[in-house]
């Protein structure tokens, strides 16, 4: 009987500090610093957005040769310009932004979208992962109003937070 207690206590402080019965954020360690606030999360959504749907997406020049390679340029090109585009006019339209529920999630190498690696070069160990809505009104206030629902990570990264997720757009 002591050889089984002793057994199971053995057991249950690995598991412990193997992180698998632990509290919130999938065995991350705790942060050094609180949640963005609505203000903090603006300035992070709106440097991503500018940054991941205009100053990183490069239009180039037109294609000018004539072929089935050329139709894809084309497309290609014509998307990239369209992006631009939209990324431009929500970037005009942006209003606020209000965060919901935040919770501390560990991160990694791998959680860091394709889109966002040039600008996110250190990935972050861990984030908060937040509930948002975001407020977009063209001509305020006589434009049509839109609130689109999201939900993405934030992490301080040189001092100030950072964003990296889906970017909600409703002029696409």
């Amino acid at each position: 009987m002591k050889k089984l207690i002793c057994a199971l206590a053995v057991l249950a402080l690995a598991v412990l500090a193997l992180g698998g019965c632990g509290g919130e954020g999938g065995g991350a360690v705790a942060p050094s610093y609180e949640p963005p606030r609505n203000h903090s999360a603006k300035d992070a959504f709106l440097a991503a957005l500018k940054a991941d749907g205009y100053d990183n997406v490069v239009e180039g020049e037109p294609p000018t040769e004539v072929g089935a390679m050329s139709s894809q340029k084309y497309r290609t090109y014509n998307e990239r310009v369209l992006v631009r585009r939209h990324t431009k006019t929500a970037l005009g339209a942006f209003r606020k932004i209000e965060l919901g529920t935040c919770a501390w999630m560990k991160s990694g190498k791998g959680d860091v979208p394709k889109w966002a690696r040039p600008r996110i070069t250190t990935p972050p160990a861990g984030v908060y992962e937040c509930d948002y809505k975001v407020s977009y009104q063209i001509n305020p206030p006589y434009g049509e109003k839109f609130e689109t629902p999201g939900k993405g990570a934030f992490f301080e990264q040189d001092g100030k937070f950072a964003y990296m997720g889906k970017m909600p757009n409703p002029y696409h």
